[in-house]
């Protein structure tokens, strides 16, 4: 199973994801890439929401709406 396949069996299952828990869980740095290849070449709709860490510094986190 490629590592793209991991990431939209996480979405499938509908739990959301960041890119830190996508670096720790596959292995895999470029999140926002495969995101953006979900939505423009699947037509997957995945919902995309800013979170505030404790430090002030911001995140996406990543969630599928449909499929």
């Amino acid at each position: 199973m490629t590592k793209i396949d991991q990431i939209k069996q996480h979405l499938i299952g509908n739990k959301p994801l960041t890119s830190l828990e996508c670096i720790h869980k596959y292995n895999h740095t470029r999140l926002a890439a495969v995101i953006h290849y979900l939505r423009t070449e699947e037509e997957w709709n995945i919902h995309t929401e800013r979170e505030v860490a404790d430090d002030g510094g911001s995140y996406a986190v990543y969630t599928l709406v449909s499929q």
